[in-house]
């Protein structure tokens, strides 16, 4: 059963490698099919603080043979249809999380490292 929770965050940058994981076949495909529009070709990294949003309240997971795993859920952003997800395996700190849409979100809503984002996010019970 899921719940529609409000998270607060702040945007940071990442490493630069979101790019090359949104661009992969089975990663691609399935944020296409998610968001019904091709991704844009990274992600949007966000602070969450601690225990305001966790790993297992993200619905489902997918691992493909090739790729590891991620936790991920829906969501919206001022109104965009958004993918928030988790790398299991990540250099990050578990409270960053990664952001996908149909746009990059720094350049459509004006973000620079820092700003406040507030989403709403589809977590377990």
């Amino acid at each position: 059963m899921t719940r529609v929770k409000k998270i607060r965050g702040r945007v940071i940058s990442g490493i630069g490698k979101g790019r090359y994981y949104v661009k992969q076949r089975p990663y691609f495909a399935l944020f296409k099919s998610l968001l019904g529009a091709e991704p844009y070709l990274g992600t949007l990294n966000i602070y969450v603080e601690d225990g305001l949003l966790k790993i297992d309240e993200m619905p489902h997971s997918f691992k493909p043979n090739e790729f590891g795993e991620i936790k991920y859920s829906l969501g919206t952003l001022k109104g965009l249809k958004i993918l928030i997800l988790r790398p299991i395996r990540s250099i990050h700190p578990e409270n960053v999380f990664e952001i996908i849409a149909p746009v990059k979100l720094r350049d459509k809503l004006r973000l620079k490292d820092g700003d406040e984002v507030e989403f709403l996010i589809q977590v377990s019970d």
